[in-house]
Order: C-alpha cells, then sequence, then structure tokens
C-alpha cells in the first residue's frame, strides 16, 4: 500500500482573516444599527393583562369590617406579667431579642408592667446578635 504524503495544514492568511473579519463585524453593525431593514413587521401591541373590573377595584379599596378577635385579644392579668416578676426576682438585667410575635405577650409585659426596667428588653436586628448579646454579657470582665 502506498502511503500519501500527509498534506501540510493550509497557512491562514493574515491579511485575508482579518479582511473577512472586519466584514463580517461590519455586517453585524449594520444588522443592529437598523434592526428593521430585514425584520418582520411587528404585532399590535396588546395589554399583559385585562384591565380590572369594577368589583375586583372595589374589593381592593374599600375598608375591611372590624374584626371582633380584636375585642377578645385583651386580657386582663396575663401569665406573661409573672414571668417578668419571676426575672426581676432573678436579678436579669437585660433581655436581647429579635421581635416576633410568637412572645408578643413578654415584650408587653416588659415595657407595660415593668416598665422596660430590669429586665430591659434590648431589641436586636437578628437573632444571632441577640445570642451573642445574651451569651457575651455573664462574660465581660464587668461581670466577673
Amino acid at each position: 500500500m502506498k502511503k500519501h504524503a500527509a498534506n501540510p495544514p493550509a497557512a491562514v492568511d493574515r491579511r485575508s482573516f482579518l479582511k473577512g473579519a472586519a466584514a463580517g463585524a461590519a455586517g453585524g453593525a449594520a444588522t443592529l444599527a437598523n434592526p428593521a431593514a430585514g425584520a418582520e413587521p411587528a404585532a399590535p401591541a396588546r395589554p399583559a393583562a385585562p384591565p380590572p373590573t369594577e368589583a375586583q377595584l372595589a374589593r381592593e379599596t374599600r375598608t375591611p369590617p372590624p374584626s371582633r378577635a380584636v375585642e377578645t385579644y385583651i386580657v386582663e392579668h396575663p401569665g406573661s406579667d409573672y414571668v417578668v416578676d419571676v426575672l426581676r426576682a432573678l436579678d436579669i438585667e437585660y433581655c436581647a431579642s429579635n421581635c416576633g410575635s410568637s412572645f408578643e405577650g413578654l415584650q408587653e409585659s416588659m415595657v407595660n408592667h415593668g416598665g422596660n426596667r430590669r429586665p430591659e428588653f434590648l431589641t436586636c436586628l437578628h437573632e444571632e446578635s441577640a445570642v451573642g448579646m445574651a451569651t457575651a454579657t455573664p462574660r465581660s470582665p464587668a461581670n466577673r
């Protein structure tokens, strides 16, 4: 079997390559500058969503009726007042906390029943900072 001489790869002519690249870039730029030249006519625009009906507007803008749950929410002698008294008896100075609805009664009792003194309610922006404040206070050199 006769071996064929390997064809050497065609040398890329730098000048021809740059001419072709420049022509292609110019053609692409011309298309971007004038997109309507080769584009199809656009369909007429229509709204993305239908406008709201009168009934929908009324539901969005009317004042809701008062809830009866608010009337029954008031507690005369909450257990959280007792917890504030216990914290005061234990000589706890501060309560670092991130406000939440799950212990709203304790927050209210610390401010209203306890006068926000001994323990003082410290509002923190994140749970981690509240934990850091709560654990760092007993370890501070002032408390040793």
